[in-house]
Formats: structure tokens, C-alpha cells, sequence
């Protein structure tokens, strides 16, 4: 099994690979292992595993387990977070909901939160599936009502701007393309947003490394870390990196259907029946930018690795003078 050390570079990064235990592991999954722990040896960052687990309702032993099988089996190891499925009892987001609230009462103090009682269907109906428009923002509904949401009010706040390290300058108006987002859930639990930039905050992430898809989600958290006044968030190098994608063009996606790494006893089962970590390596080789033939057949981990080290993100003048 290979570690990821500290290369050329000096500046203390932290990352992290925050998997969601919703299903078994895909190659995209895969992908973005690899080029989390790619650049971490590059830039001589900490790796994280951080397990998403706060929807209690879709977690299920079996995906718990496959994540460090499949992790294993690629040859990765963190250096931080739960070595095995026991050590999530005390790693569990669970155990960090007092984080979450004290972040959602700080947002509330800025009084822009308010409680929304629009359900899924109304908002299909109105065609507003995508992008809410506001229609509980002047309701005044309490925000102790049972069953209720709560959103952000983004009205007339200006647009969030950020380098990325892979795609470039951005900049994302959160009002006019995502409207007021939720960040408390109607069984009273953090949104996605409040739960990923609390922990990000909280474990001093300043090396987010995501795929393209989650570049909305990223400008979303920049908002409410403006908001809250969590600099470090705020400070930290992003890059948000090519998905990889299927045979129909389509990302890969667990909702989707995607093959499964290593889902034991299943004609899908890509660790046992499908492509070799050789295949994932020259996959994730590729998003980065190398020639097809810059792997061997057989490459190894370090052969990636390397590819890591002799090749530049699209914008390096994204990351901080220190490195």
C-alpha cells in the first residue's frame, strides 16, 4: 500500500474524501479517490476520510464496508478519520450535530433565515423544481413549526467569486440560480450545505478537491461562510475536476445505477469481474490531463502518482504563493 509524503511543496494543506455510505462505490467514486489522494501527494496535504453519514435512513453496513474495501484495494490509505467501520461511532457526523446547530443559529442571527412549508410536489407543480423563488420568504412561519424547512433568503446579495484551481475564475450568482436553498431539512437535521462546510471548517480543510458537479454546492458554502464569518473556508484552494462518465456520455451516479465497485455476490461487481486498479489509474491519469500511453498496462500506484507530480493544474496561480 502506498502513502501519499510530502513532496516539493511546504505549505500545511488539508484534505479530505467525504464519501456518502447511500450505495456502493462506482468508478466515478473512484476517480475522485484517486485524484484527492494524487494531489495530496503533489502539494504534501493530509488526507481525511470523512464519512457523510448524517441521512441515517440510507446508510447500510454493506456500503459502510465497501468504502475501505475499496480504498484498499486502490492502494490508498488516509491519514486521518476512522480506520474501520467500528471507529464510526465516534467519527459519525452524528457526533457533530452541535457543530451544525451552533452554524444555523449564526445564520439565523443574520436574518435572512426563514421557515418554508412548500412541499416537493407544490414546487414541481409550479415548475420551481430547480430554483426556488421565494414564495414562503415574506410568510413570516415560525421557525419552531413542526414540518417546516428553513431557507436562506439570498435576495440581493452579490454573486460569489473564486478562483478554482482547475476550472478558473468563477462566478456564481446564487440568487438568480438557485434561489433560496435550504439549509435545515423538515426532520429538523442540517442540510447537505451546513453539515459539509461545518466539517470542512471544523477538521481545517483548506484543499477542497471535488468533481465539476458540485461547483453550485461550492459557491453555495462560500455564501454562507461569508455569511458566518468562517475565514478559513473562505481561504481555501478549490478544484473541481472532470467527472468521468459513462458510456452514454452521462456522469456516473449511485442514483443512476452506476456498476458498483466491489458489491460482493453481483454480476455488477467491478473489483471482482470489471476493470483492475490499473484501469482506474489510467482513468484518473487521463482527467488529469496524460496521455493514454503515459501509463503502463499494468501501472501501479506510483506510476499515477508521478503523473501527479510532473503535471500542473489548468490555473496553479490559484494556490497560495506559499506553495
Amino acid at each position: 500500500m502506498v502513502q501519499h509524503t510530502r513532496g516539493k511543496y511546504t505549505a500545511a494543506l488539508r484534505t479530505r474524501f467525504a464519501p456518502t455510505p447511500s450505495g456502493f462505490l462506482h468508478a466515478g467514486n473512484a476517480a475522485n479517490a484517486l485524484i484527492i489522494f494524487g494531489l495530496a501527494y503533489k502539494f504534501g496535504a493530509k488526507v481525511l476520510l470523512r464519512i457523510d453519514d448524517l441521512d441515517s435512513a440510507r446508510v447500510r453496513p454493506e456500503y459502510l464496508d465497501n468504502i475501505w474495501q475499496v480504498l484498499d484495494w486502490l492502494g490508498l490509505k488516509p491519514d486521518e478519520g476512522p480506520a474501520t467501520p467500528s471507529e464510526m461511532v465516534q467519527w459519525s457526523q452524528h457526533q457533530r450535530l452541535v457543530n451544525y446547530t451552533l452554524l444555523l443559529d449564526q445564520l439565523v442571527a443574520t436574518g435572512r433565515v426563514y421557515a418554508c412549508s412548500c412541499s416537493r410536489n407544490q414546487l414541481l407543480q409550479a415548475g420551481n423544481a430547480s430554483r426556488y423563488p421565494g414564495n414562503c420568504r415574506h410568510k413570516n412561519v415560525p421557525l419552531e413549526q413542526p414540518g417546516t424547512s428553513w431557507r436562506l433568503n439570498t435576495e440581493g446579495l452579490d454573486p460569489v467569486t473564486w478562483t478554482d484551481a482547475w476550472q478558473g475564475p468563477q462566478i456564481i450568482d446564487i440568487a438568480r440560480e438557485q434561489g433560496d436553498f435550504i439549509i435545515r431539512r423538515k426532520d429538523g437535521l442540517p442540510a447537505y450545505h451546513i453539515a459539509s462546510l461545518s466539517d470542512d471548517t471544523a477538521f481545517g480543510i483548506n484543499l477542497a478537491v471535488r468533481g465539476l458537479d458540485l461547483i453550485g454546492s461550492t459557491g453555495a458554502q462560500l455564501l454562507l461562510a461569508k455569511l458566518a464569518g468562517l475565514t478559513v473556508f473562505q481561504s481555501a484552494v478549490f478544484v473541481h475536476h472532470p467527472l468521468l462518465k459513462g458510456a452514454d456520455g452521462q456522469k456516473l451516479s449511485k442514483s443512476a445505477g452506476a456498476a458498483a465497485i466491489g458489491r460482493k455476490a453481483a454480476q455488477s461487481s467491478l473489483m471482482e469481474q470489471g476493470p483492475s486498479p490499473a484501469e482506474h489509474y489510467r482513468s484518473a491519469a487521463a482527467l488529469m490531463g496524460a496521455e493514454p500511453a503515459s501509463l503502463p498496462e499494468q501501472a501501479q500506484l506510483t506510476d499515477l502518482l508521478q503523473v501527479f507530480q510532473s503535471h500542473d493544474l489548468p490555473h496553479p496561480h490559484a494556490l497560495p504563493l506559499s506553495l
